[in-house]
C-alpha cells in the first residue's frame, strides 16, 4: 500500500486466508483497526509509515510464516492492547506510545527484538515470551504508567545505550548487558518491587534509586560496572533474596557503591562488594550462607547509619581485611560460630562504638577507634592479632573479657582515657605477644593471666591484677603505674 501523503485504514487483514506479506508506504496516518495476519517471511512492514495509530485492540501475527514485523520507521499511538507474535523472526520497533500511551504491549518471538525508541504504555510492557533478546539500538526509556515492565526471560543488550525504566509497578530483567558488551547505565526511576533474574553489565553505573524493593531472584546475580568504574547505588533501597540460596555480587571497579538494608525478610545467601572506591552503607545486612559477606576487595567503607551485619544463621564469614572503615556510627557484628577479620576501622573518622559477637575466631590486621565501646566480650572464640594493633576508645570501654588475645610477638595499645579496659587470657607460654600498653583513667583489669614481652599501664586510674602476668623480652618490663 502506497498512499504518499494520504491517510490509510485498515480493519482485520487476513483472517480467514492469511496475506503472503502487508507493506504500508505512506507519510500520512496509518490507522490500525482490526489484527493482521501474514504466512511468509516477508511478514508485515510498516517501517515507511510514518504514523501509525490503534483504533482498536491489535494483533499482529507472522508465525505461519515467520515473517518479520517492522515497525520501527515512524511511531505507534492509541490507548489500546498490541500484541506481536513473530515465533522466531525479528520484531523491530520505533517509537510507541510517544503521544497517546498504549493500553498494553505484549512481544512474542525467539527472534531479536530491536528497540529504536521509547516505549510508553498505561499498562503492562511485556517482552516475557521475547526470548530471543532485545537489542536496544539507541538510548531507550521504557514508561508504563500503571502496569509492569517484564523482560525475565529476554535478555537486553546494546553495547554503550542506556536504559531507563519507569513504572509504579514490577519490573522484572534477564540478563542486561554483557562483559565486553556493556551497556551505559541503567536506572530504575521507579517501581514497586524490582526483580533480577540475570546479570547486569554497565559502563556508566547501575542507579536502583527510584525502586522501593529490589529481589535477587537468581541462585547468582552479578551486577558489574567496573569497565567505565560506574556508580552502583542502591541508597534507601531495601535488597532482599527471593529464597535463602541466592548470592549477589558487586563489582564497580573504581566506581562508589551505595547500600541500605540486605536480607531484612529472607537474607541473602552471601554479598560480595568489590570496588576501590567507596562503599557506603546505610542499613543492616543479614546474609544466610557460610560464604557470608566479604568486603575484602573493597577499601574505603563508609558508614552512613548504624549498621548491624548479621551472618549467624548460616555462621557465615565477615571479612574486612583489606580496608577502612570509617563513619560515626555504631557497627555491630554478629557471626554466630563464623570467622570475622578486621581491617582498619575509624581511622579517618572514628566509629561510635565497636561490637563484635562470634564464636569463631576474630582476627585484626589494624587499628580500632571509635568515640565510645569497643566490646568483644561476646567474641568468645578469641581474638587473634595479625599485626601491631592499636585500640583507642575516646570516650567509652574496651572489653575483652571472655575473648583471649593471642597473636605471637605482635604489640598491644589499648587506650581508653575516659572509660575502663577489661581484658582476658593474653598470650600463652611460648606464645607471648609483643608489647602491651594500656592507658586509661578508669579501671584496667587484668582478670586472666597474661603473657608478653613487656606490659606497661600508665600513671592515671587503677590497675587490678587478678591473675598471673609473665613478661619474656630479653629486657621484659612490668610497669604498673596505678
Amino acid at each position: 500500500l502506497n498512499s504518499g501523503n494520504g491517510n490509510i485504514t485498515l480493519g482485520t487483514v487476513g483472517e480467514n486466508e492469511p496475506l503472503l506479506s502487508l507493506t504500508v508506504n505512506s507519510q500520512g496516518q496509518t490507522s490500525l483497526g482490526g489484527n493482521i495476519t501474514t504466512n511468509s517471511s516477508g511478514g508485515v512492514n510498516l517501517e515507511n509509515a510514518s504514523t501509525v495509530q490503534l483504533t482498536d485492540n491489535i494483533t499482529i501475527n507472522t508465525t505461519s510464516g515467520n515473517g518479520t514485523i517492522n515497525l520501527n520507521g515512524g511511531t505507534v499511538d492509541g490507548n489500546f492492547n498490541l500484541e506481536l507474535l513473530a515465533v522466531n523472526a525479528e520484531i523491530n520497533l520505533g517509537t510507541i506510545g510517544n503521544i497517546t500511551p498504549l493500553n498494553n504491549l505484549i512481544v512474542n518471538t525467539t527472534g531479536i527484538t530491536t528497540l529504536n525508541g521509547n516505549l510508553t504504555t498505561n499498562n503492562t510492557i511485556d517482552f516475557t515470551q521475547a526470548t530471543g533478546g532485545t537489542q536496544l539500538n539507541s538510548n531507550i526509556v521504557i514508561t508504563s504508567t500503571n502496569g509492569n515492565i517484564l523482560f525475565n526471560n529476554s535478555p537486553i543488550t546494546g553495547t554503550g545505550n542506556s536504559l531507563t525504566l519507569n513504572t509504579p509497578g514490577e519490573i522484572s530483567l534477564n540478563n542486561v548487558g554483557q562483559e565486553g558488551n556493556e551497556l551505559g547505565k541503567l536506572t530504575i526511576s521507579n517501581a514497586s518491587i524490582v526483580n533480577l533474574f540475570g546479570n547486569i553489565f554497565t559502563n556508566s553505573g547501575l542507579d536502583f534509586s527510584g525502586a522501593s524493593t529490589v529481589n535477587i531472584a537468581a541462585n547468582s546475580v552479578t551486577l558489574q560496572t567496573r569497565s567505565g568504574n560506574g556508580n552502583i547505588n542502591f541508597s534507601n533501597v531495601p535488597i532482599e533474596a527471593t529464597t535463602t540460596g541466592n548470592q549477589l555480587i558487586l563489582n564497580a571497579g573504581s566506581g562508589d557503591i551505595t547500600l541500605g538494608t540486605v536480607g531484612t525478610n529472607i537474607p541473602l545467601n552471601s554479598l560480595s562488594i568489590n570496588t576501590s572506591g567507596q562503599t557506603n552503607l546505610g542499613g543492616n545486612i543479614r546474609i544466610y550462607g557460610t560464604n557470608g559477606i566479604t568486603f575484602e576487595n573493597a577499601t574505603n567503607i563508609i558508614l552512613t547509619n548504624d549498621v548491624n551485619i548479621d551472618t549467624r544463621l548460616g555462621n557465615g564469614i565477615i571479612n574486612f581485611a583489606n580496608g577502612t572503615v570509617d563513619g560515626n556510627f555504631n557497627l555491630q557484628l554478629t557471626a554466630g560460630s563464623g570467622n570475622i577479620i578486621l581491617s582498619t576501622l575509624g581511622e579517618n573518622q572514628a566509629l561510635n562504638s565497636l561490637q563484635v559477637e562470634t564464636t569463631g575466631i576474630t582476627t585484626l590486621d589494624g587499628n580500632l577507634t571509635t568515640n565510645n565501646n569497643i566490646n568483644f566480650t561476646q567474641a568468645t572464640g578469641g581474638t587473634q592479632l595479625n599485626a601491631d594493633v592499636v585500640m583507642n576508645s575516646n570516650n567509652g570501654d574496651i572489653d575483652f573479657n571472655n575473648s583471649p588475645i593471642s597473636g605471637t610477638g605482635n604489640n598491644l595499645t589499648l587506650n581508653a582515657p575516659n572509660g575502663n579496659i577489661s581484658l582476658d587470657t593474653i598470650g600463652s607460654t611460648g606464645n607471648e605477644l609483643g608489647e602491651i600498653t594500656t592507658n586509661s583513667n578508669g579501671i584496667t583489669r587484668f582478670n586472666r593471666t597474661v603473657n608478653a614481652t613487656s606490659l606497661t599501664t600508665n600513671s592515671g586510674g587503677t590497675t587490678e591484677l587478678n591473675a598471673n602476668i609473665t613478661t619474656t623480652g630479653e629486657n621484659g618490663q612490668i610497669k604498673v603505674l596505678a
